[in-house]
């Protein structure tokens, strides 16, 4: 596809359905679903669900591959981990992303685009959502935050033979350079998921003010 990571200039990038990122998926535990991913670019991909509790043969490996031209059914059971021969819904997962695993080229493959959110909620966390403990919905947004560098012509520069990683000079969120989002005076729940290529990440808001945090990848906390 191609998208504007600054507006007016053209980058041509993968992305899942075209789109940087990807579309959200969203789960629930105890509800299975199938994913099917098609393949329509030039290279191998292989598709991660990052932090899902998933069979061997949906997993992603990186050499698990779907082909150019070919297409592959991921099945999500979304469940939880066993402990002690009983299910662990302490390990329910909430937060999670999707990006490509494919050996020797993911960083490059997510770099222009192969990544997105997903979301999965369980009966404890629809009770917090309504009584309003959690905000709904519409008012609960997964950020993307990653680090991207732009060639001359707009396309995205990315070095395949550094494995120390690679730095990007601009900040953007959901692919956006410094986007802006008009907010009401309500609480909002903020899902930031470190999309970069080799940074660590400090979060913090300009203002100072402290913000609580209910979670980390990829449950809630036991309390905020």
């Amino acid at each position: 596809g191609i998208h504007e990571i600054i507006p007016g200039v053209k980058t041509p990038i993968y992305g899942y359905n075209g789109t940087y990122l990807g579309p959200t998926l969203r789960f629930r535990i105890g509800q299975p679903a199938v994913v099917r991913f098609w393949n329509d670019l030039s290279i191998e991909t292989s598709v991660h669900l990052h932090g899902g509790h998933t069979p061997a043969h949906s997993d992603g490996y990186p050499t698990f591959y779907v082909l150019p031209g070919r297409a592959r059914d991921y099945f999500y059971p979304s469940t939880v981990p066993m402990l002690n021969g009983q299910t662990d819904f302490t390990e329910s997962p909430s937060t999670l992303w999707y990006h490509d695993h494919g050996m020797d080229i993911a960083a490059g493959n997510i770099w222009r685009g192969l990544c997105g959110a997903a979301i999965c909620t369980d009966a404890l966390e629809e009770d917090l959502i309504a009584s309003n403990v959690l905000p709904a919905e519409q008012y609960d947004i997964p950020l993307c935050l990653q680090d991207r560098r732009l060639n001359s012509d707009g396309t995205l520069w990315f070095d395949p033979l550094d494995h120390d990683g690679t730095l990007g000079n601009i900040w953007i969120v959901n692919g956006k350079a410094q986007p802006f989002l008009k907010v009401e005076r309500r609480k909002y729940r903020l899902r930031i998921l470190n999309g970069c290529n080799a940074r660590f990440l400090e979060v913090r808001l300009s203002n100072g003010q402290p913000f609580t945090r209910i979670g980390k990848d990829s449950w809630l906390y036991p309390q905020a």
